[in-house]
């Protein structure tokens, strides 16, 4: 019987697709209004990019080699394949349906398709950091600086995760 195959680069894959397709196209559309319709764009366009570009591409990203590289920073099991496809779909719908949340009136219900998007990121970066604090609390001794760098970028990914859905209750 074979290995089965890592989970983490569905993580990286979807990181590359959120910025060539939302983050590449909203950022593309933004500029093209600007400087050829010489318009102003609607700040949902600039919210959609940004979301698409922070936790679309940077999130997914750094959740997915994280998937790779923490148990080896750590010392501990890589987590199971079932933890990893459902961190993957809380993640990527997540922020899928934060960028279409984005869309506003092209979309009916987009600031509530934006909420549950929210709802979603939130509840898989806390599913993340706990994985996370569970290889910490598992090294039996005092931490590194890699690790405790680790740690703190994660808190600041779920901080990010956690202001973006309060702000996001307030559009609804």
């Amino acid at each position: 019987m074979g290995q089965e195959k890592p989970t983490w680069p569905r993580f990286v894959k979807a990181a590359l697709g959120f910025t060539l397709t939302a983050g590449a196209l909203t950022g593309a559309l933004d500029l093209w209004t600007l400087r050829v319709k010489l318009l102003p764009v609607p700040i949902d366009h600039h919210r959609g990019h940004a979301l698409a570009q922070l936790f679309g591409f940077l999130g997914l990203f750094i959740i997915g080699m994280s998937l790779h590289l923490a148990p080896r920073f750590f010392g501990a099991q890589p987590p199971t394949r079932a933890f990893s496809l459902r961190l993957w779909w809380g993640a990527m719908g997540g922020v899928l349906l934060l960028v279409v949340g984005r869309l506003g009136a092209l979309v009916p219900g987009s600031t509530w398709l934006g909420l549950v998007g929210a709802v979603l990121l939130v509840a898989a970066l806390s599913a993340w950091g706990a994985m996370l604090l569970g290889f910490a609390l598992g090294v039996g001794g005092p931490l590194d600086a890699l690790q405790r760098f680790l740690l703190a970028g994660t808190a600041w990914w779920w901080l990010a995760a956690v202001t973006l859905a309060f702000w996001q209750v307030g559009q609804t």
